[in-house]
């Protein structure tokens, strides 16, 4: 058999962590839902920030935030230069009680939480357990989500009572693909 000059194209495959865990995200946390927090540009200057595992009750948080609400919003801007180069993203997340996420405005995931338009005072569809709570969840997104530049990463983490005594989150994003 001969082969064709130039005919083979050759493919390196990509991997790249776009989030990893300990990585910081900004947090808001007053019991309200902020307008367009999920929305691409949104400007999160004025939040607090620190590295995740971020939550209270003990149970592994690098960085504490307030207790007493039902809702807990968190954001992360990430660059990505060439979205195209990748074919699968491998979304995990470590939740206490409940999570949605969104990448760039569109919802990639929501665990344990009802149907429908989502607001601040929201309750999960149950309690988690203690081991629960602290499992890492992973599951393919399209990467289709991704743009070319500034890519908004928004979630909003659920507690199932006003007095729970702990809240956990943490995100991965791993992009794969081949260039």
């Amino acid at each position: 058999n001969a082969s064709v000059p130039g005919g083979a194209v050759a493919r390196t495959k990509v991997t790249t962590a776009l989030v990893s865990t300990g990585d910081p995200w900004s947090y808001f946390t007053n019991g309200t839902t902020p307008p367009g927090w999920n929305l691409p540009g949104f400007d999160a200057t004025g939040w607090s920030s620190g590295p995740s595992q971020l939550g209270w009750g003990a149970r592994g948080e690098v960085t504490p935030i307030p207790s007493g609400q039902i809702t807990q919003y968190f954001v992360r801007h990430i660059q990505v230069a060439n979205p195209a180069q990748y074919s699968v993203l491998d979304l995990s997340v470590k939740r206490d009680d409940a999570i949605a996420v969104y990448v760039n405005g569109i919802e990639a995931l929501r665990d344990n939480l009802p149907p429908g338009p989502l607001t601040a005072n929201t309750f999960p569809i149950a309690p988690t357990t203690a081991t629960d709570g602290v499992a890492w969840r992973t599951v393919r997104v399209s990467p289709q989500l991704l743009v070319a530049g500034d890519n908004v990463i928004a979630v909003e983490v659920h507690q199932a009572d006003i007095n729970n005594g702990d809240a956990i989150f943490d995100l991965a994003l791993v992009a794969r693909g081949s260039i």
